[in-house]
């Protein structure tokens, strides 16, 4: 009698446990689902960010100021020493404009790309022993792209900024007059630029000021005829201050 009891317990125990183990499957696989789906949604989510959030699109106006940090030859080496008693350098002026797209990694990082023409000049004031000092100007027409790292707190309506990044500069007018009589120099730069602007968010579009230092690291000393005056100079790296307007959407 008691095994036939203990059998009829262990016939009503089984469907309950096993009722029981489906339950908590089943809740074991709700909640991974539901974590799936909530996965699935931010990244929907995420990709349907709108386009103008990320990325932004503008135009430039950029003055600047240019000149050269050179160095000479020995004047005696290059026949120089009775015609040359030195030679300096001073500013030039010159502008540039363009365009420029942008994509914001965040509220605080962006990168900057930009495609300009700009118009960059440099006098060399040669001191000459028995004539008037002569002036030899380099004016160029050059292509250049641009590319920066942005530090700037987008949240704000009126923020600071700071950028660094570097630029390829291409001389489209090397061969024109005026660069001629200043002698023959390199159709090409690489220019690291670093500098601090201010930012203002007005309506759908933001304007952004910025003052930008650009260093040069290719000589643009080129090849000399001899007796030539730019035989005196030995090597010749651009230094640029440049006042920037940026409108972006």
């Amino acid at each position: 009698m008691k095994n036939l009891i203990t059998l009829i317990a262990i016939f009503l125990c089984v469907p309950l446990i096993v009722s029981a183990q489906d339950t908590s499957k089943e809740k074991t696989l709700s909640q991974q689902e539901l974590l799936e789906q909530q996965r699935a949604e931010e990244i929907a989510l995420e990709l349907q960010t709108p386009f103008a959030e990320k990325h932004h699109f503008g135009i430039i106006l950029d003055l600047n100021s240019a000149n050269a940090d050179i160095s000479l030859n020995d004047f005696n080496r290059v026949g120089l020493d009775n015609r040359l008693n030195d030679v300096r350098t001073d500013n030039g002026r010159g502008i540039s404009i363009g365009l420029l797209y942008g994509y914001e990694f965040n509220h605080f990082v962006s990168l900057r790309t930009q495609a300009l023409i700009s118009s960059v000049k440099t006098s060399y004031l040669y001191d000459i022993i028995e004539n008037e000092d002569e002036i030899a100007n380099r004016e160029t027409v050059n292509i250049e792209f641009p590319v920066h790292l942005v530090f700037e707190n987008l949240n704000k309506k009126v923020s600071p900024a700071a950028v660094i990044g570097a630029r390829y500069r291409y001389d489209i007018a090397q061969n024109t007059l005026s660069s001629e009589l200043a002698g023959t120099f390199t159709g090409y730069d690489v220019l690291l630029d670093a500098g601090l602007g201010l930012g203002f968010q007005i309506d759908s579009f933001r304007f952004k000021t910025e003052l930008l230092y650009s260093r040069g690291l290719v000589n643009q000393i080129g090849d000399k005829q001899p007796g030539d005056l730019g035989n005196a100079l030995n090597s010749s790296f651009t230094n640029q201050l440049s006042l920037r307007f940026l409108f972006t959407l």
